[in-house]
C-alpha cells in the first residue's frame, strides 16, 4: 500500500527497540518540539482518520507530527497517557471493554456516555463526539469456505472450529471484547485447528490467498468488498457498539479551543458507508495515499480552508 511508506510510526521504531517511555524521543525528532502528535493505530482506516485529524489541525496553522502505525489500543493509549500522543482516534466499545473494562452495554449512547466520563475522571482525557459510523468486529470467510463447512453464523463457526484455521492480532486474545468473550458465549472458539496473530489490514489478501479459513474483520473494511467476503453473523449479539471518536489530551483544547468545533463537524459526517468507501479508496483498485483520500473527503465538505 503507498500511503504506508509515508506514515510508518517513529514512536512505534523507538517503542520496539527500546520501550514505551521512548515515545517521548518524538520531542527533540520533530522540527517543532511543540507540534501536535497526532496517533494512529495499524489499519488503513485508521490512518484515514489520523490523516483527517492531522489535515484539520495543520489547516489552523499548528505544526503537527504524525505518529501513524502503532500497533493496538494498550500501545496507543499508553501513548496518550503519557504525552508521547495528544490526539488519536479510537472506538467507544474498544474503550468500554478493553481499557476499562466494563461488561457488554449494547446501547450506543450509554457506551458513549461512560467512556466519555471515565476517561475524563481517571485519564484527564477528552472524547469529542462520536460518529454516526458503527465499525462493528466482524468475523469474515470466503464464499468458498462458507460453502463447503455450512458456515453462516458464530454459532457455525464454533461448531466447526476444529476443522479451521483462525485469524486476529495478538491483543484479540487478551482484549474482554476478544476471544475471551467469543469462548464465553458461543463455546467452541478455543478448539480451532490452527490461530494465525496476525495485525488488522494484512489479513484479507492472505485470507483469500487460503492461509487461513475465518478472520477477525471490521464492519467498514473495504477489502470486504473489495474481494467479494462473507461478513458471518453474530447471531448472539456478543460485541458492543464501535462508533469512532477522538481522544484528545486536555492541554490541547485548553492551548487551541477551536479544534473541538472542527473536529466535531468532520466526525458527524462519519457515517458506515462513507467510511467503507474510504477505506476502499485505498485498499481497492484505485490504491489511494490516505493521505490524499483524507484531503478529498475534507475539501469536499469544506473542513478545509
Amino acid at each position: 500500500m503507498k500511503s504506508l511508506k509515508r506514515i510508518i510510526s517513529i514512536c512505534l521504531i523507538f517503542v520496539i527497540s527500546l520501550n514505551l517511555s521512548s515515545c517521548k524521543v518524538l520531542d527533540s525528532i520533530g522540527t517543532n518540539k511543540n507540534a501536535v502528535k497526532v496517533g494512529s493505530k495499524n489499519f488503513t482506516e485508521q490512518y484515514i482518520l489520523g490523516e483527517m485529524i492531522a489535515q484539520i489541525i495543520e489547516n489552523e496553522g499548528i505544526e503537527v507530527d504524525r505518529v501513524f502505525g502503532m500497533s493496538g489500543i494498550k500501545l496507543i493509549h499508553d501513548s496518550i497517557k503519557n504525552g508521547a500522543v495528544d490526539i488519536y482516534p479510537e472506538y467507544t466499545g474498544s474503550a468500554l471493554m478493553y481499557i476499562l473494562k466494563k461488561d457488554l452495554v449494547k446501547d450506543s449512547k450509554k457506551v458513549y456516555d461512560i467512556v466519555k466520563k471515565e476517561y475524563k475522571d481517571k485519564f484527564n482525557l477528552i472524547w469529542l463526539k462520536q460518529s454516526p459510523m458503527d465499525n462493528k468486529s466482524v468475523l469474515v470467510t470466503t464464499k468458498e469456505i462458507a460453502t463447503k463447512y455450512n458456515i453462516h453464523t458464530f454459532s457455525d463457526v464454533a461448531l466447526n472450529a476444529d476443522k479451521l484455521v483462525f485469524s486476529a492480532p495478538a491483543e484479540f486474545w487478551e482484549r474482554k471484547d476478544g476471544i475471551k468473550q467469543l469462548i464465553k458465549v458461543y463455546g467452541g472458539f478455543n478448539n480451532f485447528k490452527d490461530v494465525i496473530k496476525m495485525d488488522m489490514g494484512m489479513q484479507y489478501r492472505a485470507l483469500v490467498k487460503g492461509q487461513f479459513d475465518v478472520t477477525l474483520g471490521n464492519s467498514t473494511d473495504g477489502q470486504v468488498k473489495q474481494y467479494d467476503l462473507i461478513i458471518l453473523e453474530d447471531d448472539k449479539k456478543i460485541w458492543p457498539p464501535y462508533h469512532v471518536s477522538a481522544v484528545v489530551r486536555l492541554e490541547l483544547l485548553k492551548k487551541y479551543p477551536k479544534l473541538e468545533n472542527k473536529l466535531n463537524k468532520l466526525f458527524s459526517l462519519l457515517t458506515t458507508d462513507i467510511m467503507t468507501e474510504l477505506n476502499l479508496k485505498v485498499d481497492g483498485e484505485e490504491e489511494m495515499d490516505a493521505e490524499d483520500v483524507a484531503r478529498e473527503f475534507l475539501k469536499k465538505n469544506k473542513l478545509l480552508k
